[in-house]
């Protein structure tokens, strides 16, 4: 998961749904969703200023999820675009008032300029009934496609 300090209080609500989800996935699944916060981590920073440790880390990641509040900050820009490149699988959360069409017009035309290859929604301010529903929707697509895909490989095993 990648976000900037402004979204501390998002990513703790993050942890908390995966806390709870966790153990029936594991119990029913036999799977788990395993969340890095990078950003916790000391930064290493190249002479080029990019981030690269956490940009490794994003493009190896099965699925990087972003969290935004109000910009897409250097760091956390730097590892989208890691993973865009490397063409893994990116969500982007955009925790603004949607009517806001002012809002953050850089941020508003990189995301529409790469709505082809990510996933991303405005979903409203971090505290909104909007905020709570996409996170659900987003860890909701997670689990389906975790059990989806032990499904896939289940009925394989089997015709085989």
């Amino acid at each position: 998961m990648s976000s900037g300090d402004d979204a501390a209080n998002l990513r703790k609500r993050f942890d908390d749904v995966i806390s709870v989800v966790n153990p029936l996935l594991e119990q029913r699944a036999s799977a788990h969703i395993s969340v890095e916060k990078w950003e916790q981590a000391p930064a290493q920073v190249t002479p080029a200023g990019v981030i690269a440790k956490f940009v490794a880390q994003a493009t190896a990641s099965d699925l990087t999820l972003v969290l935004l509040i109000d910009e897409l900050r250097t760091g956390t820009k730097a590892e989208v675009e890691g993973v865009l490149q490397a063409g893994g699988q990116l969500s982007i959360l955009w925790f603004n008032d949607p009517l806001n069409i002012t809002a953050n017009q850089d941020l508003r035309a990189f995301l529409e300029a790469n709505k082809h290859r990510l996933l991303y929604e405005l979903v409203g301010p971090p505290d909104s009934d909007g905020a709570w529903q996409a996170m659900i929707k987003y860890v909701t697509a997670v689990i389906l496609d975790l059990v989806l895909a032990q499904d896939a490989r289940g009925v394989l095993l089997e015709v085989r």
